[in-house]
């Protein structure tokens, strides 16, 4: 469902830098965002031609604001951290945040590419590891940060035929958080599904073993084995039927600073 464009007004944010920034600012219809309740999304066009995309929540949701926080630490850390190396682009990159406007929101740049959902059965052995290796770098990056992006999956990874880019970490969690119940099967663990034990980047692992089956055989993992096509790259990735192991790396929650 799409709601009525807004007329141009300004609009001001921190960036990940925590500078505070102000825009003039045009504002596209509200879009709602399936799977993601108490929040809308729309397209914000900064100056004279910088389109962004941001997501917002209303005020008076506080499992909501609360989500929304998580996340924009988690763009934060990730931009920080990997802003300006050149596999930072596997992120969906963070533009500012504001947690404390009347609705508070995150803004991203707007990536390339198709969802990986297009692309089940279409791809070649070759750019199926070129995906799957990049995917893996992505997680293990994740892992150097402390995080668990808890949603990985074909809707989520975009593919422009070099590169993959995650979407926005709006499911984060810090490695050794206990875990809560998200995702849904075979793209999620089970333990990540039943919220039990603590979040582990070998969640992130399984799902990128469950994009690799999809890439390779044209549809979700039903538990029937590996396809024909598997590529060998796929071998260094963990058992699509084998539960994430648990370990408990340091780390804890963090607002932007």
């Amino acid at each position: 469902m799409t709601y009525p464009a807004h007329t141009d007004e300004e609009l001001s944010f921190l960036t990940h830098q925590g500078n505070l920034v102000r825009f003039a600012a045009r504002f596209g219809p509200d879009e709602e965002v399936p799977g993601r309740p108490g929040r809308v999304t729309r397209t914000v066009t900064l100056g004279l031609d910088w389109t962004v995309r941001q997501y917002r929540v209303a005020p008076g949701d506080p499992h909501a604001h609360a989500a929304l926080e998580r996340e924009a630490a988690a763009a934060v850390a990730l931009e920080r951290r990997y802003g300006p190396e050149r596999f930072g682009e596997v992120f969906t990159r963070v533009v500012g945040y504001s947690l404390d406007a009347p609705e508070p929101f995150v803004l991203y740049r707007i990536a390339g590419g198709e969802p990986l959902a297009a692309y089940g059965g279409a791809l070649g052995v070759e750019e199926q590891q070129q995906v799957l290796a990049q995917l893996v770098l992505a997680v293990r990056l994740l892992e150097e940060a402390g995080l668990v992006h808890r949603a990985v999956g074909p809707d989520s990874v975009r593919w422009d035929g070099r590169h993959v880019r995650l979407a926005e970490p709006h499911a984060a969690l810090r490695a050794g958080e206990p875990r809560e119940a998200y995702g849904t099967a075979p793209w999620a663990s089970p333990e990540q599904r039943h919220g039990t034990g603590t979040a582990d980047p070998r969640d992130d692992l399984w799902s990128v073993a469950q994009v690799g089956y999809f890439l390779a055989a044209g549809r979700p993992d039903r538990g029937g084995g590996p396809p024909p096509t598997w590529p060998a790259s796929a071998a260094s990735l963990p058992s699509t039927t084998a539960g994430p192991s648990r370990r408990r790396p340091p780390g804890g929650p963090r607002r932007p600073s």
